[in-house]
């Protein structure tokens, strides 16, 4: 905590001004400060914080780049991630979600007002963070980005009881999964719920919508699409015209579809970290004696975003599409993949080849297909595990390398 609010002036001498610092547990991240004079507590002052705000500013910046390149196994850096103005400060009086009132003139305006005392925050626990990293590492496995993300604030469509929201969630999940059944394309997705100052109750889902790849591979016939007929333009105004349809008039705002026309498959991973931010502090995930550097490792040092409060979520927090859960990780192979290999539902032993290999490409029944046997798809996948399930807590081995050093590269 910070002195805000002590003063020099109040002090006859530097060093009682230093010991008043040092006991209000010293100067806040932004507070000017001179810690000036030879004394017991001028000199502690100036040990621990530096002779002023620069000096201070210069210790932390070398104490944080020794931490970095002492603790590489953990993400001592963090993504600073969007900030919004709505985010209040933990001295602030929470607030309920803004309801959305219809004013004579037609207008929707938003009313603040005041959340009940008790509501507890909802936060994600290592399970749940397991099972969405679990997840994540096995569509990327199989080349199946999760780097497109719709973010839908229910409050902004008139959603303000739990039914509400639970019956919109899962007509947009239908929805998603109708488009992309239509395709032929699994139906592949992560999701979260948080409730913030600004937005009120707002779901992320971020889901695989085909797209092009940065490294020159194509899906067949996209490289060759451009304005509306691209699949990943196609989607937004198709989750565009369903809330239409759903909702009648849509307020600016309520629905965002956000991700490039090209794959990202490193915005996975960040997904996953946005939407595991509100997590449980303190929850030690490997102990010091199988550490690396020998010090303990929380949850928090394997998640790449700085902590934020979710606040109270009362609807399912957190999960996973039914192709990506445990059962069908069991068998190894994604649903909607299934038909690329022979047997794909039985639980045992390997699975094997279906022999799609010696199909004529020209017959495939849809541009997946194609893409499949092209270059996305295993050899012969097995029961799949994922890293965090084998026991591994390094980021080294948790996420793509390429994914670590642009965190690494993130200013």
């Amino acid at each position: 905590m910070g002195n805000s609010g002590i003063r020099r002036s109040d002090f006859l001498s530097n060093d009682d001004y230093a010991r008043a610092v040092h006991e209000a547990g010293g100067p806040g991240p932004n507070e000017r400060f001179v810690a000036d004079g030879l004394g017991e507590h001028t000199r502690l002052l100036q040990a621990i914080h530096g002779v002023n705000r620069d000096d201070r500013q210069e210790l932390f910046q070398a104490e944080f780049s020794s931490e970095i390149t002492e603790r590489p196994h953990i993400f001592v850096k963090k993504w600073k991630g969007r900030l919004r103005s709505g985010h209040l400060k933990a001295s602030v009086p929470e607030m309920k979600p803004p309801e959305v009132q219809i004013g004579p003139d037609g207008v929707a305006r938003h009313v603040l007002v005041q959340r009940k005392a008790g509501q507890a925050s909802r936060l994600i626990g290592e399970a749940e963070f397991a099972e969405l990293y679990s997840a994540c590492e096995f569509a990327h496995e199989f080349g199946l980005p999760l780097d497109t993300m719709i973010t839908v604030t229910w409050s902004l469509l008139g959603c303000q009881k739990d039914d509400d929201v639970k019956k919109g969630f899962q007509s947009l999940l239908k929805c998603i999964g109708d488009w992309l059944a239509q395709r032929e394309w699994p139906c592949v997705y992560i999701y979260c719920h948080e409730n913030s100052a600004a937005l009120g109750l707002h779901s992320h889902i971020a889901v695989f919508v085909p797209g092009g790849s940065a490294a020159g591979r194509w899906l067949p016939g996209l490289a060759r699409l451009s304005g509306k007929e691209h699949p990943r333009r196609q989607f937004k105004a198709y989750v565009r015209k369903w809330t239409e349809r759903r909702f009648g008039a849509v307020v600016a705002g309520s629905v965002r579809v956000t991700g490039g026309l090209v794959e990202q498959p490193w915005l996975t991973f960040l997904r996953l970290g946005y939407m595991t931010k509100g997590f449980e502090r303190g929850v030690l995930v490997q102990s010091a004696k199988y550490a690396p550097d020998g010090r303990d490792v929380f949850l928090g040092d394997l998640i790449p975003f700085r902590w934020r409060d979710p606040g109270p979520v009362s609807v399912k927090r957190c999960g996973v599409s039914q192709s990506l859960g445990p059962t069908q990780r069991r068998t190894g192979v994604p649903g909607g993949l299934e038909r690329f290999y022979a047997d794909p539902m039985k639980p045992g032993g390997d699975l094997k080849l279906s022999g799609v290999s010696a199909v004529d490409l020209g017959t495939a029944r849809s541009d997946l297909e194609i893409w499949m046997k092209a270059d996305r798809r295993p050899a012969k996948p097995k029961r799949f595990q994922s890293a965090y399930e084998r026991g591994s807590r390094d980021v080294r081995e948790l996420y793509p390398q390429d994914f670590v050093d642009r965190l690494n590269l993130y200013r």
